[in-house]
C-alpha cells in the first residue's frame, strides 16, 4: 500500500491537479479491471491499485478543501457535502447496483461505478485551482472560487449568508 501511505507526500511532490490525476487513475484503472480480470496475478494487481486509489483519494479531497477554503466555510462545507450528498450515496448505491446487476451481471454493474471518480477527477480537473506551493493566505480566496463551481449561485446563497457571519481568528 505504498501509494496510500504516501498520497500526501505524492501530492506535495507533484501537485495537487497531477496528484489527484494518479490517484483517481489508479482507483479507475484497479476497480475496473479488478471486475474484468480474470486469473489471480492480473486480479491482485488489480486489486492493488483499486485499493491503493481508494484509500488516497480522500487525501486528494482533503488537501483541496484545507487549502482552498477558510475555517469558518469548511465546517458547513463538510457538514453538507459529506453528511447530505455522501450519505445518500451510501443509501444509494447498493440499491442501484442491485438494479444493474440483472442487465449488466456483478463485474458490469460495479465495472460501472468507475464513472463516479472519473466525475470527480473531471471536476477536479476542471474547476479546482493548483495549490502546490502556494500559502494558505494566497489559496483561500473562496469568493472568487465560488463562481466558476457548478451551480455557483446555489453555493453563493451559502456564501452571503456565512459572510454576515463574523470572522474568528482559528490560531
Amino acid at each position: 500500500m505504498p501509494l496510500a501511505f504516501a498520497a500526501g507526500k505524492l501530492l506535495d511532490l507533484i501537485g495537487r491537479k497531477l496528484g489527484a490525476l494518479v490517484i483517481y487513475a489508479a482507483t479507475i484503472g484497479g476497480v475496473f479491471a479488478a471486475y474484468s480480470c480474470h486469473g489471480q496475478r492480473a486480479l491482485t494487481i488489480a486489486l492493488i491499485f483499486g485499493v491503493a486509489g481508494i484509500n488516497s483519494s480522500l487525501t486528494v479531497l482533503n488537501a483541496f478543501t484545507s487549502e482552498l477554503f477558510p475555517t469558518h466555510f469548511r465546517g458547513t462545507a463538510f457538514a453538507w457535502s459529506n453528511n447530505l450528498l455522501g450519505r445518500v450515496g451510501y443509501v444509494l448505491s447498493p440499491l442501484v447496483i442491485g438494479e444493474l446487476v440483472p442487465t449488466l451481471g456483478y463485474g458490469g454493474a460495479l465495472r460501472a461505478t468507475t464513472v463516479f471518480p472519473l466525475v470527480a477527477l473531471l471536476l477536479v480537473l476542471a474547476f479546482l485551482p493548483e495549490t502546490r506551493g502556494r500559502e494558505l493566505e494566497d489559496t483561500a480566496q473562496f469568493e472568487g472560487f465560488v463562481s466558476r463551481v457548478p451551480c455557483g449561485s446555489v453555493s453563493g446563497l451559502f456564501v452571503r449568508s456565512w459572510q454576515t457571519r463574523p470572522a474568528t481568528d482559528a490560531t
